[in-house]
Order: C-alpha cells, then sequence, then structure tokens
C-alpha cells in the first residue's frame, strides 16, 4: 500500500503517514540496505545518506508510533523539535551549509503549526527533562512559559505560581524526595506532579491541565482547557 496517503486535514494525513512507516519498516530498512539502492549514485550523495540513516535508526521508526501509545504527549513535543534539529545537524557534522536546508523546513512547519507557548510551558513543567544536563535553556522556554502564566483564567495566583515554579526547578520540599526523584521519568509526567500537590497546590492545578493534553490538542490550538 502507499505510505503516504492525504486525507482532509493535513495534521490527520501527517499521523496516517507516521503510522504507515511504521508498518513498513523491515521493508523500507531492506530497500534501503538492498544493493539496487547502495549500489545506485543517489545513495552516495548527502540526501541518499540522510534518508538512509533516518530509515535505519530504529529510534525513528518508535518515534513514528508515539502517536499510537496511550500516553500524554504534550510535554514531548518540544524536546522533540529540539533533538530532531540537533541530530540532523550532527549528520552533517555541524556543517550550516549542509544542514540549514533541512532545518529551515522543519523551523518553518514548526513556527506554522506547532510554535505555542503551551509547548515550551509544557517542556518545562515536564520532569523527566528539567533535571537533565541537556535541558533546552533557550530564552523562548521560559518566555512562553510567563506568556501562558499571564492568562489570568488558568490561575488564581500569579505570585504565588512563581514561586512554586522556583521550588520545582530547585528541587525543594516535595520535588527533593527520593520517590518523585526515581519516577520522574517512569510516570506520565501529569501523574507525577499529582505527587507533589501539597507542595505546589496554585501551580498543580495550572500543570496537570497542560500535561494531561494529547500532542494533537496543541497542534490544533485547543486552548478550550483554558476556559
Amino acid at each position: 500500500g502507499e505510505i503516504v496517503r492525504p486525507v482532509v486535514t493535513h495534521f490527520t494525513t501527517t499521523f496516517i503517514t507516521l503510522k504507515s512507516i511504521y508498518d513498513h519498516k523491515q521493508a523500507l530498512q531492506s530497500l534501503a540496505t538492498s544493493r539496487h539502492f547502495t549500489s545506485h549514485r543517489l545513495s552516495k550523495r548527502v540526501n541518499g545518506i540522510l534518508v538512509s540513516s533516518i530509515i535505519l535508526d530504529n529510534n525513528f521508526s518508535e518515534d513514528c508510533l508515539m502517536i499510537q501509545i496511550k500516553k500524554r504527549s504534550l510535554g514531548y513535543v518540544y524536546d522533540g523539535m529540539h533533538r530532531t534539529r540537533k541530530g540532523i545537524k550532527n549528520i552533517f557534522l555541524n556543517k550550516k551549509r549542509f544542514y540549514k536546508p533541512y532545518t529551515d523546513i522543519i523551523m518553518e512547519r514548526w513556527d506554522k503549526y506547532l510554535h505555542l507557548n503551551i509547548h515550551a510551558a509544557a517542556y518545562f513543567f515536564n520532569p523527566a527533562f528539567i533535571y537533565e544536563k541537556g535541558f533546552c535553556q533557550k530564552v523562548e522556554v521560559m518566555q512562553g512559559l510567563f506568556n501562558l502564566l499571564e492568562i489570568k483564567s488558568i490561575h488564581d495566583h500569579e505570585t504565588k505560581a512563581l514561586g512554586e515554579i522556583r521550588m520545582y526547578r530547585e528541587r525543594e520540599r516535595s520535588f527533593g524526595r527520593q520517590s518523585t526523584c526515581n519516577t520522574r521519568k517512569s510516570l506520565q509526567s501529569n501523574e507525577w506532579w499529582k505527587l507533589c500537590r501539597s507542595s505546589t497546590p496554585t501551580l498543580q492545578k495550572i500543570v496537570v491541565r497542560i500535561l494531561g493534553q494529547t500532542a494533537s490538542s496543541g497542534c490544533e490550538r485547543n486552548w478550550s482547557v483554558f476556559e
């Protein structure tokens, strides 16, 4: 069957295509390692090398399936985009003239459909990332978070919320417990936050609502959760 099957909305087309890529994983990998492909001149060019490396990367095929998993995934969108850009740069040995055409395409899509305050905030509030050395420190992460907090309908007290953000970032009170440290990656992020509700009652209400959304609700700019 065809890998790309256009449907009514561009979002649905993307998800169906990713599922189809996963279903054809073995066939695509066999093609990328076949003599027909490896002996062809296109396999030696930059595009051919990039395509084959993506097809043979098992992490890519698992990422394609991520949308099928019953997991609240909004907190992973920003990190996924960040890792994708870094991965492409690494493939081209950080040589801008080679990687820029590909990262430009990704950023165009990101800016048009996915670059929302809620994604930056969800990334910040995801405990699986914030305490890691590779956590993205770009200004846009905090800016997106603050922009979201300025929406008065989603919190009771901005000053309290900001104080609790500091507590979360510095691993104070409930956030410093061994149990929360051990489960920050294994539990769904919105469930993990419920463990810390006694320390951050104001912030917890906001975060659980944000991290309880799926990635598609963010893509569609579904702000009804805050109304």
